[in-house]
């Protein structure tokens, strides 16, 4: 059938990402009314959307089928899901070019839940190889953390202990309030200053790993990172894995800077 007679979608399942959009879109597609795409994520508007729109209507019900429900009473929509379209960029200006009056459905999950259960996914594709602790502490973006304040004080220590002492960060305290505190230190001292007690809503920010343009790259340097992620309770894997993260190196090179001879 040709393009020209299919229908855009009338639903949307823009994400979030490991929060159930599976379930909830094939749960959607068991309704009589609802005609989902072949394919659950068509990614159109993050990565097909040079094919163009009559590339996308081929996903969706041929109009004529969707005028028979009308005549009957009723409706058919159509729709897909894909959980990129939340954070892709440019996707919402082509969504709201292509398909206005789309309705948008998102799902929401525990952030911390959400994002280790990114982790395992990525551990079982084999693109993530560290531990949860050593991912996190190669992260080389910004990370933000909502924390209770009778927490606060163990959470900083935690961080300090996996992230490193000195590893710069912040407590915000009443963010947008008339009592709006920000305190900034290396996180050992702001467990340390923690130690007294922190009231209000509190969001930890911390930096994240310095880049690889920060990192010494003769054997001796990277032997002594490794060890000093050891130190910090690191298995001696996974500080290889993080050291050649944060200097841009391949692996072997750091393993063998470990392992030769001294």
């Amino acid at each position: 059938m040709s393009r020209r007679r299919r229908g855009l979608p009338d639903f949307l399942v823009i994400g979030a990402q490991r929060s159930g959009t599976t379930t909830l879109f094939y749960d959607l597609c068991r309704h009589p009314q609802v005609a989902g795409s072949p394919v659950k994520e068509v990614h159109f508007f993050d990565h097909h959307f040079s094919r163009g729109v009559g590339w996308y209507r081929s996903f969706f019900p041929p109009t004529a089928a969707q005028e028979r429900a009308r005549r009957r009473g009723g409706e058919l929509l159509g729709g897909e899901a894909t959980p990129n379209y939340l954070f892709h960029p440019a996707a919402p200006e082509r969504a709201a070019e292509t398909v206005p009056h789309v309705r948008l459905i998102a799902i929401l999950r525990d952030p911390v839940d959400r994002a280790y259960s990114h982790y395992r996914k990525s551990v079982e594709r084999r693109v993530e190889r560290l531990s949860f602790e050593a991912a996190l502490a190669a992260e080389e973006r910004t990370m933000v953390f909502f924390e209770a304040p009778h927490r606060t004080e163990a959470t900083l220590a935690a961080m300090a202990e996996a992230f490193g002492p000195d590893r710069r960060g912040a407590v915000c305290r009443e963010l947008t309030k008339t009592h709006e505190e920000v305190r900034r230190a290396g996180l050992a001292d702001l467990a340390a200053w923690a130690a007294d007690g922190v009231r209000g809503e509190v969001t930890l920010v911390v930096e994240g790993a310095s880049g690889a343009s920060d990192v010494p790259t003769d054997p001796d340097s990277l032997a002594a990172l490794v060890a000093e992620a050891e130190g910090q309770g690191s298995t001696r894997k996974d500080a290889i894995l993080v050291v050649a993260r944060r200097a841009g190196l391949p692996k072997r090179i750091v393993y063998d800077a470990v392992h030769k001879p001294r």
